[in-house]
């Protein structure tokens, strides 16, 4: 049996009366794509806010490598081996800074002289920028945007911009990589590419966490299935069984939206 990488046992958040995650539970398997689904409003956002500590839970333990993360501040969980991206892309996008600028910003947590530290140029620092330029290229190789290294990120086409924020997440060399609607605004090639993608990483050992609203793609890479509905757990379970179970269904409205068969 694959070893639980993170565990979410009995998680709440309550904003005054608005219960907007109810007691909820589940757990990722090491080396599994893992995706949490829903109808819009039904807590994933929230969830994931949880899991990543840019919200507190009311009630309820989260479990990072059997690490309570109630007692971790957040900026260790990079550190910890945790990273992920957001639903509105978030970019380093002042003073010009480039594709290969903003995917070494990931490395921080990895190098003592971090990335704002890295242009002075002097002994172990010069080292370090050296290091982190081949790590960089690496991830650009691997994300097929090498060719876009110098331009910046502000100029990028949007599915562009998507890939170098993956790229930054991957730099963390995170063991749980969790992605928030990583397909919004792509087009059918790009979602594609971005599948691929996500399967090869499987492939490599890393984990993934997957908030999304194309079912194509959800249906396509997933190991396992959490289905979130007013805040509370619908249904757990492989894509196929998600795919027909009636309660998963009826909370998309009379049929599972139109991009599952995709």
């Amino acid at each position: 049996m694959s070893e639980t990488i993170l565990s979410c046992q009995n998680i709440s958040k309550i904003f005054g009366s608005l219960v907007a995650v109810n007691d909820v539970s589940f757990e990722v398997k090491k080396g599994s794509i893992a995706s949490l689904i829903g109808p819009n409003g039904a807590g994933k956002s929230t969830t994931l806010n949880l899991l990543t500590k840019t919200l507190a839970p009311t009630k309820g333990n989260v479990f990072f490598k059997e690490k309570d993360l109630n007692k971790i501040p957040m900026w260790k969980l990079s550190k910890l081996g945790l990273s992920r991206t957001y639903q509105h892309v978030q970019l380093f996008d002042k003073n010009g800074l480039t594709v290969i600028d903003n995917i070494k910003v990931g490395m921080h947590s990895h190098y003592s002289s971090g990335f704002f530290g890295s242009g002075i140029g002097f002994g172990k620092v010069k080292s370090e920028e050296s290091d982190m330029d081949m790590k960089a290229k690496k991830i650009m190789d691997f994300l097929e945007i090498s060719h876009l290294h110098d331009q910046q990120v502000s100029s990028l086409a949007f599915g562009n911009q998507r890939m170098v924020e993956l790229g930054r997440a991957l730099a963390s060399e995170p063991e749980l990589l969790i992605l928030d609607e990583p397909a919004a605004g792509l087009n059918d090639i790009e979602t594609d590419k971005l599948t691929e993608i996500l399967k090869k990483l499987r492939n490599q050992g890393m984990t993934i966490l997957l908030v999304e609203h194309h079912m194509g793609l959800v249906m396509e890479v997933s190991d396992i299935v959490f289905v979130l509905n007013f805040g509370s757990k619908l249904a757990e379970g492989k894509p196929e069984e998600i795919q027909n179970n009636p309660k998963v269904i009826e909370a998309y409205l009379g049929g599972v939206p139109e991009s599952v068969n995709n």
